[in-house]
């Protein structure tokens, strides 16, 4: 097979639960793994290819310039740009989903207070139950890809009391709390696509690959300007691993609002 047409093939087998497994990982295991498999294709590369394509000496590859890795260099630098910005984008839009989620919601408990004490007692022993099950039941299936759109029994509890017993101000927290629970449900789908991860993957071998072939006549300049290239390439990786999903990983959202949401029903 073409090992430029590698990434292309690990990335069609390699399932999106393996890909989530592997987000999950630890900071430190991810830095490891990453920077150990950037530096493994920078070895083969100097140990390898380079003295392959070249020959021993580099004297086949006396015309190669410098503007061709200024340029993979440039395409490498855009596309993982581009990347970053968007998962960085969707965890600062699930972040203001849960926090407006948990206004909402607490504007809720409010309105529910003023109610006549049968209905007030009952409304918050609701919202209580349906705050619990967004926390126990809900969140852990978020980084799973399991949780649907669908209303679970609590909230359609909740909303049958809304507007049984409600008014305007109560309907309208609870209508913005399911429309942010929707958005939030929404951004715990996000994944970057196969089809970017392959480009950006192969664009790094290219760089690896052309950076190698620039120094292919210095040995000890191809080695630190390899070394130099895979730590810059897999420290790229490392952010985007990171931050690959809101919901998954060390740097995974947590319910902190809704956490102290409950405990303030729970004390009230």
């Amino acid at each position: 097979m073409d090992p430029v047409l590698l990434p292309t093939f690990a990335m069609t087998v390699v399932s999106n639960s393996a890909i989530d497994s592997f987000l999950s990982l630890s900071l430190p295991t991810i830095i490891v793994v990453v920077i150990g498999i950037s530096s493994a294709v920078a070895v083969i590369t100097h140990c390898v290819l380079v003295p392959w394509v070249a020959g021993r000496d580099g004297s086949k590859m006396e015309g190669f310039q410098s503007e061709v890795v200024a340029l993979i260099g440039l395409a490498f630098g855009l596309l993982i740009s581009f990347n970053a910005v968007s998962v960085w984008q969707t965890a600062d839009t699930a972040k203001m989903a849960i926090m407006r989620e948990a206004a909402a919601l607490q504007t809720l408990s409010y309105e529910l207070e003023v109610l006549p004490a049968p209905q007030s007692q009952e409304g918050q022993a609701l919202l209580r139950e349906y705050v619990d099950h967004v926390r126990r039941v809900e969140w852990p299936l978020l980084s799973k890809s399991q949780v649907h759109g669908d209303r679970p029994d609590s909230q359609k509890k909740l909303v049958a009391f809304s507007r049984t017993h409600g008014h305007d101000a109560m309907n309208t927290a609870l209508t913005s709390a399911i429309d942010q629970r929707i958005l939030r449900i929404q951004m715990s789908l996000y994944r970057i696509s196969r089809a970017r991860w392959t480009v950006v993957i192969m664009l790094a071998i290219l760089l690896i690959l052309s950076m190698g072939l620039l120094h292919a006549q210095h040995r000890r300049s191809r080695a630190v300007g390899l070394a130099f290239v895979a730590i810059a390439i897999g420290t790229c990786f490392v952010i985007l691993f990171s931050h690959g999903r809101p919901f998954v990983g060390t740097n995974s959202l947590e319910p902190v609002e809704l956490n102290e949401l409950a405990a303030k029903l729970a004390a009230g």
